[in-house]
């Protein structure tokens, strides 16, 4: 369980994505929306990635026609930086059962739950998923099941 109140990362991220999505539909039809984050890096490393193909590549192959902050509009706002550079130090501090990550992974799901639940009518054929970069391709298509249920 956090040991601090994620309301703020919350809504900021909520914000963010949806500034990122308003953007981005009004220069490409987005099949897929993905929330990409990497564990261990030097910087913290957190990114937005589309896919603009019919039909959506597979989650788990992180093929997308624009990956991991490779689209104008990807980018988010400074203080999402200064929260998401808070989440990865907690990240960095994991235990052996990487509890920490898990608990991150889960908190990312929720929130593109309820973008995918706003954005679902604007994007119908959008797929929406979060990917840890060291994800397996079993957990990557289960997190794609559950993000992607009826609403």
């Amino acid at each position: 369980m956090f040991a601090f109140d994620t309301t703020s990362i919350t809504d900021l991220l909520i914000q963010d994505t949806e500034s990122a999505l308003e953007r981005v539909s009004t220069q490409h039809t987005i099949s897929g929306f993905a929330y990409v984050f990497e564990v261990g890096q030097p910087e913290p490393c957190f990114h937005l990635a589309i896919d603009t193909g019919p039909p959506p590549s597979d989650p788990s192959t992180s093929e997308w026609t624009h990956p991991a902050g490779g689209f104008d509009g990807a980018q988010m706002s400074p203080e999402w930086d200064l929260l998401y550079a808070l989440l990865s130090a907690y990240m960095d501090e994991d235990d052996e059962l990487e509890s920490r990550i898990h608990e991150v992974h889960a908190l990312f799901r929720a929130v593109m739950r309820q973008i995918r639940a706003m954005w679902s009518e604007r994007l119908p054929g959008c797929i929406f998923t979060v990917n840890e970069c060291n994800d397996s391709d079993e957990f990557i298509h289960a997190t794609y099941v559950e993000i992607n249920q009826p609403c």
